[in-house]
């Protein structure tokens, strides 16, 4: 017998679903962070201070552009990024990730996201804490990691760990990604204030317990290292 589904459902059906159906939410989440390609903590601390060296000596660096207008300032032929007490002048990005993929292939010899070309396919490149509006958080390789496609979605969703499956299945997800990030690049250490902003903050409300993962890490000149990190 045929089943019918009325128009109220239609709104609810959602792909991922029948994923995490067959997986679970421990596995799925396993399965997103061994699937994924972190950088090791010797490239993130390097980029760190190299993005703090050109924001001290007043580059223009690149963030990807807003339609928040208020963010900006515009001085003459420059445009400034403005945010509490911070001021810095940045270029916009011409797509939205191409100074990322830039970086990405010179600290790793990878490429990413640039078609047929791209050692890496159906991967997308994730802003863990997103605001890649933001410059300090834009190139920051501490904020970006290699998902696989068919995470993206989640990576990108509002994460509300109060509302539906699916989103809080999100918040899950995207907490247990800032908890790795966090541990694997001892983000407690990095000079935050040599960026004037505070260190960013995983979602506190959403509990992830302690296990380990097997990781993958980009450790430059084409090297992923594989190791075992217990958050």
């Amino acid at each position: 017998m045929a089943k019918k589904i009325n128009k109220s459902q239609l709104t609810k059906i959602d792909g991922m679903k029948s994923l995490l159906k067959i997986l679970g939410e421990d596995n799925f989440i396993k399965a997103v962070i061994e699937n994924t390609y972190f950088f090791s903590p010797r490239l993130v601390h390097s980029r760190f201070e190299e993005l703090s060296k050109l924001i001290f000596d007043g580059n223009d660096i690149p963030a990807r552009k807003s339609t928040q207008d208020d963010i900006y300032r515009i001085k003459g032929e420059r445009r400034f990024f403005v945010d509490k007490g911070f001021e810095c002048p940045v270029k916009l990005d011409k797509d939205g990730n191409a100074e990322v993929r830039r970086i990405i292939n010179a600290k790793t010899g990878y490429t990413i996201s640039q078609g047929k070309k791209s050692i890496f396919q159906n991967y997308f490149i994730s802003h863990v804490w997103g605001r890649a509006y933001d410059p300090r958080y834009f190139t920051s390789l501490w904020n970006l990691a290699i998902v696989p496609a068919w995470a993206n979605s989640l990576m990108d969703k509002m994460a509300d760990e109060e509302s539906d499956e699916l989103e809080h299945l999100a918040a899950k997800l995207k907490s247990t990604v800032e908890t790795v990030c966090w541990n694997l690049y001892e983000m407690e250490k990095l000079g935050w204030s040599n960026l004037k902003m505070e260190k960013p903050q995983r979602i506190s409300s959403v509990n992830v317990d302690s296990q380990t993962f097997l990781v993958h890490v980009f450790s430059g000149d084409l090297c992923i290292t594989e190791m075992n990190l217990t958050i």
